[in-house]
């Protein structure tokens, strides 16, 4: 009997069970009749049946690799997807960091310009000047 690893080949035994039909005579009616029957249908209905069996085996290891790479075509796409994403939150957070700072700046430069403003207004009163507004000055 083959091991796990070897192929049964199916031929031979047909091969073989056809020769033994041909030249095996049995004295014995009733292992005659079995005899026939094993080696003219028992035999070559299980050999078709075996070649089936691996066309199908085939077909499903087929399909099996292709969802195989399928899913590792899949994977791989995901990780690059989540690669990008996490670099586009990092540029995001950068962005944000940045945005924060200039807002900062600005609100520090309003501060400085309203500051600045007082003091030119005290200094204006404390000289006499008058300024008119932007709007007076044209004549608008």
């Amino acid at each position: 009997m083959p091991d796990a690893t070897t192929a049964v080949d199916l031929d031979a035994i047909e091969t073989r069970a056809a020769h033994l039909h041909e030249y095996g005579t049995l004295t014995d009616g009733p292992l005659q009749e079995d005899l026939d029957e094993l080696t003219g249908n028992d035999v070559p209905a299980m050999a078709a049946e075996i070649r089936r069996l691996r066309t199908e085996r085939n077909r499903y290891r087929t399909a099996w690799r292709l969802a195989r790479t399928r899913a590792l075509s899949t994977s791989g796409a995901a990780d690059r997807y989540a690669t990008r994403a996490r670099e586009g939150q990092t540029a995001l957070q950068d962005m944000l960091g940045v945005l924060l700072g200039a807002q900062m700046e600005l609100d520090e430069a309003q501060a400085e310009v309203a500051a600045l403003k007082a003091v030119l207004a005290k200094a204006h009163t404390a000289a006499g000047v008058v300024v008119l507004a932007a709007s007076e000055e044209t004549g608008q």
